[in-house]
């Protein structure tokens, strides 16, 4: 993700942009062009087109609908940090993180920002001194309703309304590649390779795009029932912790809809044991594997697991 590029778009039909020699001299003044667009991959791809909202502002909404306090985000984003930090010095992700080579030295061996972010664990009072996102000068959470309300289900803005969103209860913007074989049973034991999991069930469900992060709960539910397998009887659990905000409104609808106890989970440590997309980063189109792997290693290292 650190080598999205920047985009020069329009038509080249457009005398600024018809060969690559036009758009070095003219480089001063090519913003100014009505014809050209220089535009942040990045930032392109983390908005939804079809509702033309952010994903940090779509945990907000989720944040506001869900009455998801700051505090309470916090708090999860403190715990999966110390999960993570523990698991990454008690050797979880050793076993199945590769180191990255160059010129025969190692030159990173482990996913470097949840030690970057080594402060937080040992001084959790760092967590109230991030700003929030939302609530700023140049934008304030009164704008943000006034843009966003409408994805907001009936609330409206009052005097006890708060942003919640800060960097700190949000995933990080990080790099890297996750893989895996998926194959069957016969031709795995043909080639030798470890079997650590086979698939029973899968299942994924669309919702309005203003609400990203929620799909997991109904998602869930269709998986477990295609499965005949109950929520209860899961030994283990990994859910994509894009934000703080987004998991506990999973939790919260996951209960109220479909009695599906995931804070419980949460707490037992069963879900997440190891931490998550918070501390680690969320690269994008890598995190969907990372979140299988995290799960068949926890399995792995249970005994007693059978379902996740």
């Amino acid at each position: 993700m650190s080598n999205f590029p920047y985009v020069i778009r329009g038509t080249r039909a457009a005398k600024a942009l018809r060969t690559l020699e036009n758009i070095r001299t003219q480089w001063a003044t090519l913003l100014n062009d009505p014809d050209v667009s220089i535009i942040d991959t990045l930032e392109e791809g983390l908005n939804d087109p079809i509702r033309d909202i952010g994903m940090a502002a779509t945990a907000e909404v989720c944040a506001q609908i869900f009455n998801i306090g700051r505090a309470e985000q916090d708090k999860f984003a403190y715990e999966s940090f110390r999960r993570c930090l523990a698991a990454e010095e008690n050797g979880f992700y050793s076993a199945h993180v590769m180191p990255y080579y160059h010129n025969g030295s190692i030159i990173l061996e482990k996913d470097e920002y949840v030690f970057l972010r080594k402060g937080l664990i040992s001084k959790p009072a760092m967590f109230e001194k991030a700003p929030v996102l939302f609530d700023s000068p140049g934008f304030s959470i009164k704008d943000f309703y006034t843009r966003f309300g409408q994805f907001m289900e009936g609330k409206s803005l009052s005097p006890e309304v708060n942003a919640t969103l800060t960097l700190f209860n949000a995933c990080a913007r990080s790099d890297g590649a996750a893989g895996m074989i998926v194959t069957t049973k016969e031709l795995a034991e043909k080639l030798g390779l470890e079997i650590l999991g086979e698939l029973k069930s899968w299942s994924y469900f669309g919702i309005d795009p203003a609400h990203m992060g929620l799909s997991p709960a109904y998602a869930a539910n269709e998986a477990l029932e295609r499965a005949e397998v109950s929520f209860e009887t899961l030994d283990q659990i990994e859910i994509h912790e894009a934000f703080a905000a987004t998991c506990l409104s999973v939790f919260k609808l996951g209960e109220e809809k479909f009695g599906h106890p995931w804070r419980t989970a949460w707490l037992e440590g069963r879900l997440n044991p190891n931490g998550g997309s918070i501390p680690l980063g969320h690269p994008l189109a890598a995190t969907g594997a990372r979140l299988v792997l995290n799960l068949l290693y926890a399995m792995k290292n249970n005994p007693k697991a059978k379902r996740g």
